[in-house]
């Protein structure tokens, strides 16, 4: 764990803040360089990319702050109230607060732009498991997202146990993911077909992530919440479902 990557004077670098600047680039990168592809203005490509970070920020922070509500608020709704702003500035980021703010703001911002929501929304998620494969590198130098105490080989040494390393485990499986969205858009776009199949490439991510993100989150230090399952796997089921309802939709 590396929270801090190095300190110049009284200006410290974090690790986390570091990587989710590179994300963040590497990310605008891809999108713009994909966005012609899917025959978006490389401007607008840009300015969509821009407000959408934003709101992926705000769900992410949103997220973050519901996802641990019961750790510290479960038997007090007042002090969650007041706490909230608070709460809301120094929150952490959880991605499927994130993913559901970003689709919402990809939504209206289709409609502002006059794009296709689908053809928008593939543009961005081709991009998105990239982004999480740059980010969860993040999150292991930060220390955060770890997995439950183990006693395995392969564990880290985290918060005073050896752990699952389920950061990396999540970027490692986000990465190959990514390398087969890759070649399924390539093919698509090899055979002059990318805009007929549009909504394809986005039910992809969703089954490829919640499956990801179900399969982690046994490993990860998180609460149950229902029958066993803890929030994120429930988002994530419901990610899985919501890829597969809209693939075969496409599809027929």
């Amino acid at each position: 764990m590396y929270p801090i990557l190095f300190k110049i004077g009284d200006l410290t670098i974090y690790s986390y803040g570091f990587i989710l600047a590179i994300d963040l680039l590497v990310s605008l990168y891809l999108v713009i360089r994909y966005s012609k592809y899917f025959r978006i203005d490389s401007e607008i490509a840009f300015k969509i990319f821009i407000i959408n970070i934003i709101f992926l920020i705000i769900g992410g922070k949103i997220g973050y702050i519901f996802s641990h509500f019961t750790d510290y608020y479960k038997n007090n709704l007042i002090e969650f109230l007041i706490n909230l702003p608070f709460d809301f500035i120094y929150a952490g980021l959880a991605i499927q607060g994130a993913i559901i703010f970003s689709v919402i703001s990809l939504a209206f911002l289709s409609k502002y732009y006059r794009l296709n929501f689908w053809v928008l929304l593939d543009n961005i998620t081709l991009v998105a498991l990239f982004s999480i494969f740059i980010g969860r590198i993040g999150c292991l130098l930060a220390g955060c997202c770890y997995g439950k105490a183990c006693h395995c080989e392969y564990g880290i040494y985290l918060h005073g146990a050896i752990r699952y390393p389920t950061q990396l485990v999540e970027s490692i499986l986000s990465l190959i993911a990514f390398i087969f969205l890759y070649f399924y858009f390539n093919k698509l776009k090899n055979n002059n077909v990318l805009i007929e199949n549009k909504g394809k490439i986005s039910a992809l991510f969703f089954i490829f992530y919640g499956l990801i993100r179900f399969f982690v989150e046994f490993y990860r230090e998180e609460p149950t919440l229902l029958l066993g399952f803890t929030l994120g796997q429930l988002v994530a089921l419901s990610m899985l479902l919501f890829g597969i309802f809209i693939f075969f939709i496409k599809k027929n």
